[in-house]
């Protein structure tokens, strides 16, 4: 009994982990005059404990900048390009691959796009393009082919053996999603 609440317990506060970060990353400032407000008065004692750890807690980018500087591995996404949808993290890691400070990083990815070869060649930066290796590619299609199926299955009121199913697409993921 105690495991399971326990793993409730845990599972609460892992998905409301970021929620003290975002507070933190507000003004001092502007914590003080949200405190002030009604609505938060029954919580004046919390935030006043919370703010108190404002001046320990790295931003965002200073956490980021710590964590490359102990790395020496690098997972990029499948494609690399991905990466440039989280602004932050793509700005840092230019400015980081552009500085003239040496890095012993190994940058692992897929699909590397001629900007990001260009970039970790300049920077002498090692990167290993994981969709180059065909063991790779063809492990990555049978389980993006699994997913399907489960997310299929997820969604589906009867067994779909025997059913007809459209693939669009017969690259190396449709191929393995038709079998």
């Amino acid at each position: 009994m105690y495991a399971r609440i326990y793993a409730k317990y845990v599972e609460a506060v892992t998905r409301t982990a970021f929620v003290q970060p975002q507070i933190l990353s507000l003004s001092e400032e502007t914590l003080r005059a949200a405190m002030d407000t009604e609505v938060l008065a029954p919580y004046r004692f919390a935030m006043e404990k919370l703010l108190r750890q404002k001046p320990h807690t790295l931003s965002e980018k200073e956490e980021a900048l710590k964590v490359l500087d102990i790395s020496r591995y690098l997972v990029l996404p499948v494609p690399v390009t991905k990466i440039e949808r989280n602004h932050d993290v793509n700005l840092i890691l230019k400015e980081e691959l552009t500085r003239e400070k040496e890095r012993d990083w190994m940058l692992f990815g897929g699909i590397f796009g001629p900007e990001w070869r260009q970039r970790c060649e300049d920077a002498g930066t090692e990167y290993y393009d994981m969709m180059t290796d065909a063991v790779v590619v063809h492990r990555n299609a049978c389980i993006t082919a699994e997913a399907t199926v489960a997310e299929i299955l997820k969604y589906s009121d009867y067994s779909i053996r025997e059913q007809k199913i459209i693939v669009s697409g017969y690259g190396r993921c449709g191929r393995e999603i038709a079998r």
